[in-house]
């Protein structure tokens, strides 16, 4: 490098070197969604439990397919307003000894610990409003106070089983719930322009059916065309503070870390996703316990889940 650049004026190389930083093209990765545009997208997962119960090995496998449809109602003053209704949500569960699969297609009619179509059945189609800003971050969501309602009522009358849907109706559908799942997978953007090369982070507090905290990496690979690809790494931990559950008298405490790394791919003039491929490890160990008394069961947990997200034509 010494005998490239010798007997070049040092006022030369800068301008060269300037010129180079300047020459690399920026890109402001946003959402630019045009008011009346319609995008459906398709999420599937698919997570492998393994856990040791008293020096027993199991495996649980959950599967998780979702079709959701977003109609772009407003898009002025940075603010996006999205009508979104669910089209399709299948979810299977195998335990090993038993395969259980509830879709929002079934005939069911009452909704009972192990069959909940008729829960699945009651958001389908229903509308309920997001507004997020050009960054993908949730300012709003109105509208599924009156689809979680819907849900209770259908739940079975079988006294402690109805309350143990309708608290789990609460912990999976309330607003922090669904705000943590699209945040998911709409804040990616930074508020500032990059360009090919360049890395941002992003960190939030996810609710699921336990905490987690995820702090997120991204790095702009490349650009080709109107297609940008982002590379994505996160490290994934179990919060400082207490992550207890509490169900039918039972206490579940989960203590959990890992990684979820991936690829995704955006159209750079709307925003849009355009598909994504990710996967998730994480191991720790839950604790079960009856309220009020002290830790009787550790188990410990691998977790790994495959991600995949599309956009449907």
């Amino acid at each position: 490098m010494k005998q490239i650049f010798n007997g070049i004026p040092p006022s030369v190389l800068v301008v060269f070197i300037v010129f180079t930083a300047c020459s690399k093209e920026r890109y402001n990765l946003q959402y630019k969604l045009e008011a009346g545009a319609v995008y459906k997208q398709q999420l599937k997962t698919d997570m492998l439990v393994a856990q040791n119960m008293m020096g027993q090995e199991m495996h649980i496998k959950n599967q998780t397919e979702i079709v959701l449809e977003n109609k772009v109602q407003d898009a002025a003053n940075s603010r996006i307003t999205i009508e979104s209704k669910y089209n399709f949500i299948k979810l299977v569960n195998d335990m090993g000894v038993m395969e259980m699969t509830c879709s929002s297609e079934d005939t069911t009619t009452v909704a009972t610990l192990i069959d909940i179509a008729p829960l699945l059945r009651t958001i389908k189609n229903e509308p309920f409003t997001i507004v997020i800003n050009q960054q993908g971050i949730i300012e709003e969501i109105s509208g599924f106070d009156n689809i979680t309602t819907l849900m209770k009522e259908t739940a079975c009358d079988e006294g402690i089983v109805k309350e143990q849907i309708i608290k789990s109706i609460e912990k999976q559908f309330g607003n922090d719930a669904l705000k943590t799942f699209f945040e998911c997978f709409t804040v990616i953007y930074p508020d500032y322009p990059v360009s090919v090369g360049d890395s941002w982070e992003q960190f939030f507090n996810a609710h699921f059916n336990y905490d987690m905290v995820i702090n997120s990496k991204y790095t702009l690979k490349e650009v080709n065309d109107n297609t940008a690809t982002i590379n994505y790494h996160a490290s994934i931990n179990s919060p400082d503070e207490d992550n207890t559950i509490e169900v039918s008298g039972m206490s579940t405490k989960t203590d959990l870390n890992g990684t979820q790394t991936g690829t995704i791919h955006v159209n750079i003039s709307t925003g849009q996703l355009i598909d994504s491929k990710m996967i998730q490890h994480l191991s720790g160990t839950m604790e079960v316990s009856q309220v009020g008394m002290k830790t009787i069961m550790e188990i410990p947990l691998k977790i790994t889940v495959n991600i995949e997200q599309a956009l449907l034509k």
